[in-house]
């Protein structure tokens, strides 16, 4: 959960399996210790983010899955602009740009092994401010159950809660599907680069609304 605050201060909690524990650990061995391999891994992405404390579990049990947790403080996660505050809710694992750059492609696409991703947001919304703006719920979907992405966004009360999930069963796309392939992730981008806007409300305001709920 991360809570937009002054200090703007969560707890990250990972869990890795199959291929992605393998890389997360040879990146916790290159890190050297596990604040960096935090830092340098799983806030990768996240401007100005800092580890508080952490800890990581089953670093050596290779059977089991790699889990991690991590105290972090964001002072650069929500952007204030007047009245208006302004965050992504997808903190972490955000696809910030398309990773097939080029617009034509000779060669297969080989992505190795089959992936899936989830994430899960809390976000504790700070008082005296109400939800102008949330992303869409969006899904994603490549031809044939091939792969998908999709991005829930919820308000419970003072949390606002989102999940986005990644799945790509097909590793192998021939030049002929690059398109197909290349828009995908186009529009995941595009998806994931949506804000929540917040709006500052007046004291009075804030207490004939709580007077109307109840």
């Amino acid at each position: 959960m991360i809570g937009i605050s002054k200090l703007y201060c969560g707890t990250v909690e990972a869990s890795d399996g199959g291929y992605s524990a393998l890389a997360h650990r040879y990146a916790l061995e290159e890190a050297g210790t596990p604040e960096a391999f935090v830092q340098e891994t799983l806030l990768d992405g996240l401007e100005g983010a800092l580890v508080d404390s952490c800890t990581v579990s089953n670093e050596e049990a290779v059977t089991e899955e790699l889990e991690t947790k991590a105290a972090i403080t964001a002072p650069a996660y929500a952007q204030v602009a007047g009245d208006f505050l302004y965050f992504n809710p997808t903190p972490l694992g955000r696809l910030g740009e398309n990773p097939l750059r080029s617009p034509e492609r000779t060669f297969p696409v080989d992505l190795s092994y089959p992936r899936q991703q989830l994430y899960n947001v809390a976000l504790k919304l700070p008082e005296g401010y109400v939800v102008q703006e949330t992303p869409r719920n969006v899904r994603i979907s490549l031809p044939g159950d091939e792969g998908f992405y999709q991005r829930l966004t919820e308000l419970r009360g003072e949390l606002l809660l989102a999940q986005s999930q990644v799945v790509l069963r097909q590793t192998i796309f021939e030049p002929e599907r690059y398109g197909q392939l290349r828009s995908f992730f186009e529009e995941i981008v595009a998806a994931e680069a949506e804000q929540v806007v917040l709006k500052r409300v007046a004291k009075l305001e804030q207490e004939m609304d709580g007077a109307v709920e109840r």
